[in-house]
């Protein structure tokens, strides 16, 4: 009864602390293009019911010369226009969008946010002390809430992976558990479908759970359900892109193909230890996890006590370093751009590492938890491509096994008490704040972010003109509220801009708007005075938190 007491509270203040969150926030807008890229889908799907595209300009551009294709995240295959990202979270969310307008596009995000809480409170045993702070880690000290709050489909896929976890774990010692594996399996073909780190997952899951259980038989029903949940998927993305992995497969280029082996160990740092713009402040805010994961690896933890007192106090001061350093960030949104990686975005993490090694010898479970974690991690990371960086918050990619992590920190914290009493305490405690503190931080900088950008969008909304041209890729996916309000064109270079011009005139548009950004500027200075002699009118809006973000609207005459 009193773990059901706990349950309910927490999902209740969860609920409540998401929903005043959602409250406060422009709905219109979000923190990065890809939500934005969706929104669009979700928009196009409910107009023409089809998963291309349609162009709003396409009556005065029927070549689709200059199609917002905003870099490359939209892309033309088979004569039609598909977004980068897969369609399959707004279709999900047509329905609410139908019915509750921009409100809709909240409902799922946060309904499965609080489902993950629910199964991974069951995913803890009952036994194990602290398991009410076990959901309230996971919300308030990782990038869920971050992804919850914002239109993402992470919590969702989370759902499943949690879900299959806690399948695997239930039915371990069941006499029907190829039953219980083959269902996980399907469960977790529906997070890859949704999330395409679900690749590295299921390999990562199917090694990791032959190496701790030696089980055949289960891991082929896990695998089975996998492949037969994926089947389908493969067959209508070939249809549709050309390719059965999908649209990502296209185009993406991972590092461990890109790059050489330097270029992968580069990865291995940047994803799982940078944390700063500033060389020296990445070092000493990386260092004490590489010391840590050192001391974890050495083992024997009696022998070692002094030793994991001393780490876990250099990983307290490092995680207070880390919080300073954020809070004192000047341009907040713009600093996000070096915090994405695993360690140093989950401060807590350390707890887990100093006890890595005794964690092999404990038990099969445990064991499970750390090869999973470790060939996730080795196997995303060397497979993501650093040009590809964009303005995101916190390891989210890493979201799949940052559950199995947290379980490993509350197995760990206990044992810690143990051997060094009040001032591995004080430690954990600090530990775990700064994770609560740095994602404070988060939503912070995705607040700024979201009112700056609602400014923008009003301010096009507004103005009377149809027509929009842009040389700034992200103010395509900025502005998605308005994509099919507007007749939105993308010029890269002085040569597309003066042929727009010249369409534009045979088609008889007598003005436009020209949105100018500080960054990137593909037009050259020469084409933007001569934007500013055909201007009638120029409107300037500051982006607090992110100078890059300024813009500036030209409204001309033809």
């Amino acid at each position: 009864m009193k773990n059901h007491v706990q349950l309910f509270f927490i999902l209740i203040t969860a609920a409540a602390a998401i929903l005043l969150f959602v409250y406060k926030s422009p709905l219109n807008v979000f923190f990065s293009t890809d939500e934005g890229n969706k929104f669009i889908q979700v928009q196009n799907l409910v107009r023409t019911n089809e998963v291309s595209l349609s162009y709003p300009a396409a009556d005065l551009d029927p070549g689709f010369r200059f199609f917002p294709f905003a870099g490359n995240h939209f892309i033309a295959v088979n004569g039609s226009v598909y977004s980068y990202h897969p369609f399959y979270f707004p279709w999900l969310v047509v329905p609410f969008y139908r019915l509750l307008g921009i409100t809709g596009l909240y409902v799922l995000p946060i309904l499965f946010t609080l489902i993950s809480l629910f199964l991974f409170f069951h995913l803890v045993s009952s036994d194990q002390p602290f398991r009410w702070l076990a959901p309230i880690l996971l919300l308030f000290g990782t990038p869920l809430f971050f992804y919850t709050v914002g239109f993402w489909e992470h919590s969702i896929a989370l759902a499943f992976i949690l879900a299959g976890f806690l399948l695997i774990k239930k039915s371990t010692p069941n006499a029907r558990s190829a039953i219980f594996h083959f269902l996980a399996g399907l469960v977790l073909g529906m997070a890859t479908i949704l999330r395409e780190e679900g690749y590295i997952l299921i390999i990562a899951l199917v090694i990791a759970h032959f190496i701790s259980y030696r089980s055949f038989k289960n891991v082929f029903s896990l695998l089975v359900g996998w492949v037969l949940m994926m089947c389908p998927i493969w067959l209508l993305q070939k249809q549709l892109y050309r390719h059965a992995l999908g649209i990502h497969e296209l185009y993406y280029s991972p590092a461990i193909l890109k790059h050489s082996f330097k270029g992968v160990l580069s990865n291995l740092y940047v994803y799982l230890y940078e944390f700063h713009s500033n060389e020296l402040k990445k070092f000493l805010l990386a260092f004490p996890f590489l010391f840590a994961l050192a001391v974890g690896l050495i083992g024997g933890k009696w022998e070692k006590k002094r030793l994991i007192l001393f780490t876990l106090c250099l990983g307290a001061a490092g995680a207070v370093y880390a919080v300073i350093t954020l809070w004192q960030a000047p341009l907040p949104v713009y600093h996000v751009l070096f915090t994405q990686s695993f360690f140093p975005g989950l401060p807590f993490s350390i707890i887990a590492l100093v006890w890595l090694r005794d964690f092999f010898y404990e038990d099969a479970e445990s064991r499970f938890y750390c090869i999973t974690i470790f060939l996730f991690l080795i196997g995303l990371t060397v497979n993501l491509n650093q040009e590809r960086f964009g303005l995101l918050w916190g390891p989210r990619l890493y979201l799949p096994v940052i559950p199995l992590l947290i379980l490993l920190t509350l197995r760990a914290a206990p044992r810690l008490m143990h051997l060094n009493g009040a001032i591995t305490k004080a430690c954990i405690i600090i530990l775990i704040l700064a994770s609560f503190l740095i994602q404070m931080f988060g939503l912070q900088a995705l607040q700024l972010k979201k009112k700056s950008s609602a400014n923008v969008v009003q301010l096009l909304q507004t103005d009377p003109d149809s027509v929009m041209i842009t040389d700034a890729f992200w103010v395509i996916e900025d502005s998605a509220s308005i994509f099919f309000q507007k007749k939105m064109l993308m010029v890269e270079s002085d040569n597309d801009l003066q042929n727009l011009l010249m369409a534009l005139r045979e088609k008889h548009a007598p003005s436009f708007i020209f949105v100018a950004a500080k960054w990137p500027r593909l037009i050259s200075n020469d084409a933007a005075r001569k934007l500013m002699q055909m201007s009638v009118q120029r409107r300037i809006v500051h982006t607090p938190g992110y100078d890059s973000g300024d813009v500036v609207v030209f409204s001309c005459r033809l």
